[in-house]
């Protein structure tokens, strides 16, 4: 009772519904990326929803993702204080697929945040 996945289904898919930001120093950016598979046979018109007020920044809120093929999306994680941060990428197409991109970051004080330089000092 397998024959049915032998057949391609078509989809809108992602690589990875979950981005893990982990301990980013305050006043760091870590950039991770997820990609949107598209094999729906035509190509789609993506918009991206990124809900206000968090950390998390996306650059682009749309994009055509062609037939056969993938758009990578590249996330922002920006803490400007310590603690855990969530939020969420709604993703829909012109031809009704819907997709969620979890996003999670732990975001950590160091003492050195104001440091914008490596020390130089010799030991």
């Amino acid at each position: 009772a397998m024959e049915g996945h032998a057949k391609k289904k078509k989809s809108l898919s992602l690589d990875l519904e979950n981005l893990v930001f982990d301990a980013v120093p305050v006043g760091k950016i870590q950039i991770l990326k997820f990609a949107i598979k598209n094999r729906t046979g035509e190509h789609q018109l993506v918009n991206l929803y990124l809900e206000p007020g968090s950390p998390f920044i996306i650059i682009h809120n749309q994009l055509e993702v062609k037939n056969q093929s993938f758009s990578r999306v590249p996330v922002q994680f920006r803490p400007v204080r310590p603690g855990r941060f969530g939020a969420h990428v709604l993703i829909t197409s012109e031809s009704g697929w819907k997709l969620t991109v979890t996003l999670s970051g732990a975001a950590v004080q160091t003492d050195d945040s104001v440091t914008i330089y490596p020390s130089t000092s010799k030991k």
